[in-house]
């Protein structure tokens, strides 16, 4: 069984697949070709546990998902992170539980940034999602 942070991880990359604007370009590493673009790219962060809420038998942990979505080129690319941005926040919206695996999702920050080190300009946005849920004290793999 897969660690509880892949286990969302995957459900977000699934959740996300298909959108409008981004399509199946999603990605669940960093390392990808940014030829594919625009583009999104999940992972996780940080994680930490809320021992104030845990007991012997659940332990709540909050996992910090980052979504970045790069769009290339000169012409609207602002307009267009900013679409990517609404319905990436939709489409987490639609599902705060993750298909079950989490107790909510939240956004909790965008940061946009420019970079022009590329061919062409690349717009990024960078989502962070607070994740709730919790698992069986000492088996990380089980959700509860």
């Amino acid at each position: 069984m897969t660690h509880a942070r892949q286990q969302i991880r995957e459900a977000v990359v699934s959740l996300l697949t298909g959108l409008t604007t981004t399509g199946a370009n999603v990605y669940d590493t960093r390392l990808y070709s940014h030829n594919a673009l625009p583009s999104l790219t999940v992972f996780a962060d940080a994680e930490s546990i809320n021992n104030e809420v845990s007991t012997k038998t659940s332990q709540m942990r909050n996992l910090t998902i980052r979504v970045e979505a790069r769009v290339k080129g000169t012409s609207g690319a602002e307009d267009i992170v900013d679409t990517i941005c609404a319905e990436v926040d939709a489409a987490i919206y639609d599902d705060t539980t993750l298909d079950g695996r989490a107790l909510d999702t939240n956004l909790e920050a965008t940061v946009i940034e420019y970079s022009v080190e590329q061919d062409q300009p690349i717009a990024l946005a960078i989502l962070t999602f607070n994740v709730e849920y919790r698992v069986a004290p000492g088996a990380p793999t089980v959700l509860l």
